[in-house]
């Protein structure tokens, strides 16, 4: 024999139907999202940046045009070696000088080139007016000694061509214009930086 159904009450039925709805309306009230047609929020646009007119950087001028530097640069290559170079081309000239006075028919000169390619290969004066009367004066005394070498004979004979003569004419012309600038070195040198040598090869007053 089957058990008869049991029924619920109405009052317990109409509870459960209550309940149940306000169940899923309470699932249905979720987060909301804003319609896909609402506009958004306009973003402000960030001006562009301008170049504005600025002035240029303050210049000074190049260290090497201040007389203050030029002079303790002049100095420190004195002291360095620059006076005994200046000394050693002084004294290679005056010997070749004295060549020119002598009996003696050839010239050596090996002793006096080696000295002014030593010296040619050294830093410059650190002053652009001394170290071009310098330049010049190694110049002519190695371009005039080279002409005067070449036109003296080797082999013993004691004669020369007329265009021999004439070559060694021009190497002394060459030569003494060497002297001079030599000598222009040395007194601006002593006049414009107070440099005198302790051993003057020329004994030359500087005054």
């Amino acid at each position: 024999m089957s058990r008869p159904a049991r029924h619920l009450p109405r009052v317990r039925a109409l509870f459960l139907t209550a309940f149940t709805a306000s169940a899923l309306a309470a699932c249905s009230s979720g987060p909301q999202t804003a319609p896909a047609d609402e506009p958004t929020p306009a973003q402000t646009p960030t001006p562009a940046l301008t170049p504005t007119n600025q002035a240029p950087p303050t210049t000074h001028s190049a260290l090497t045009a201040d007389p203050s530097y030029i002079a303790n640069n002049v100095v420190y290559w004195w002291e360095s070696g620059g006076e005994g170079e200046l000394v050693n081309s002084i004294s290679a000239a005056v010997d070749v000088q004295d060549l020119r006075t002598s009996n003696v028919w050839a010239y050596d000169f090996g002793p006096f080139f080696d000295t002014l390619d030593r010296i040619r290969e050294d830093d410059p004066i650190p002053d652009v007016k001394t170290q071009a009367t310098w330049s010049a004066a190694l110049k002519h005394l190695h371009d005039g000694a080279g002409d005067i070498f070449d036109a003296t004979r080797l082999d013993g004979m004691q004669s020369q061509s007329p265009s021999e003569a004439a070559q060694e004419t021009r190497g002394w012309a060459e030569f003494d214009e060497g002297i001079k600038y030599l000598k222009a070195t040395q007194r601006r040198l002593h006049r414009t930086f107070g440099l005198t040598l302790l051993n003057d090869p020329w004994k030359e007053d500087l005054q």
